[in-house]
């Protein structure tokens, strides 16, 4: 297969698998209406799949050392599938748990095996702005689909079904794609290459960006149906409704990444990024402005990307697969322990537990005046 139409079973799949994780944040508020259980409660839910996400990066890079990047790519298929299906089918809230981690530790391991293909591929196809975007997709698709599911009554379980149908058209079309059957991707790993990794200080302080960036995009996204319904009294079908627009906004903000980037540069992109969060959560929350809950999609969408690629110029090649690996576990944590801490503020107030992810943010903008000052 050539590498033009790898990169296109890439994003096409990407769009699909995407999809599952999305489908979560907007049932929330229903999750917990089911079950009968609390915010704090149904935050298991989310912290669990996020733990799966995490060991899934973890093992991810040790897998794929021994099983190449085809083996892991068609596991992290029927994890994902088995996990959907557990999901829908949960008579209890332990097996929905249990769904939600596998999920996590599915999707981690497909992301983690399509960037690993990706990053192999000529330049000229590395467009990280368009692939990171496709991850946008899904989450504009699985909150409009699941807004007009419930509004017409049609159980959410059909819409999982179809998840899980044409992920198995992607298990069969990977079969046929000659790039996943080769063992490229099988290597040894490299101890020494992880220890000098972690002596460079400003390794560390790039991964403690990326913690408290997850952070918020997560906990953003999360809770968003408990804001909506809870503190602007929206209906749970506009507020997956409105989901579909943030993530609308955070897509196309990552699409053009690259061409704002090169007019005004990675700092001051950042920084207008991290800026615009803050304003829009402060004024979000205190005069109930609840249009800046879509325009938040559009500083957080180009974050992620832009920082990836200043961060893979400063990271030594031979160390890039070792820095990948961590990256996504550290995300993992970091979306864990902040999504974590809001669904317990959010039990007594979901104001608070919003209004708690500009302390990420504040953190985040010294942190790039910090990196600013050392590598200019």
């Amino acid at each position: 297969m050539s590498q033009k139409r790898i990169m296109y079973f890439i994003f096409i799949s990407m769009v699909f698998i995407a999809m599952i994780p999305n489908f979560i944040p907007p049932l929330m508020k229903n999750i917990q209406e089911t079950y009968g259980i609390s915010i704090s409660q149904s935050s298991l839910v989310p912290i669990f799949n996020t733990v799966g996400g995490f060991l899934g990066n973890i093992f991810g890079g040790i897998l794929i050392s021994f099983l190449g990047s085809q083996g892991v790519f068609l596991i992290s298929l029927f994890l994902n599938i088995l996990g959907s299906l557990l999901f829908v089918g949960a008579s209890n809230y332990i097996i929905l748990i249990l769904a939600s981690f596998i999920i996590g530790f599915g999707i981690s391991l497909s992301i983690l095996t399509m960037t690993t293909i990706f990053a192999q591929l000529d330049l000229k196809y590395q467009n990280y702005g368009v692939y990171h975007g496709m991850f946008g997709m899904g989450g504009i698709l699985s909150p409009i689909i699941i807004s007009f599911f419930i509004k017409k009554n049609i159980p959410i379980s059909y819409f999982i079904y179809m998840i899980v149908f044409i992920l198995l058209i992607i298990i069969v079309l990977s079969f046929f794609n000659k790039y996943f059957m080769e063992d490229s991707n099988k290597c040894g790993i490299n101890k020494k290459g992880f220890k000098n990794l972690f002596l460079n200080k400003l390794v560390i302080i790039f991964l403690i960006f990326f913690m408290f960036y997850s952070g918020i995009e997560k906990g953003v996204v999360t809770w968003s149906s408990n804001l909506h319904v809870d503190y602007f009294l929206f209906s749970e079908s506009y507020s997956a409704f409105f989901i579909s627009m943030f993530w609308l906004f955070y897509t196309f903000s990552r699409l053009i990444s690259d061409f704002v980037l090169k007019r005004i540069g990675y700092f001051k992109l950042l920084l207008i990024c991290i800026f615009g969060i803050f304003i829009s959560i402060i004024l979000l929350l205190t005069l109930k402005l609840s249009f800046l809950y879509v325009l938040l999609g559009l500083f957080i969408g180009p974050i992620f990307p832009v920082f990836q690629r200043f961060v893979n110029q400063k990271i030594p090649s031979n160390q890039l697969a070792i820095f990948n690996g961590i990256l996504y576990a550290i995300t993992g944590f970091g979306g864990m322990i902040i999504t974590g801490v809001m669904g317990l503020v959010a039990d007594s107030s979901i104001f608070m537990a919003y209004l708690f992810l500009t302390f990420p943010a504040i953190v985040i903008f010294f942190i790039i005046l910090y990196i600013n000052k050392k590598t200019v």
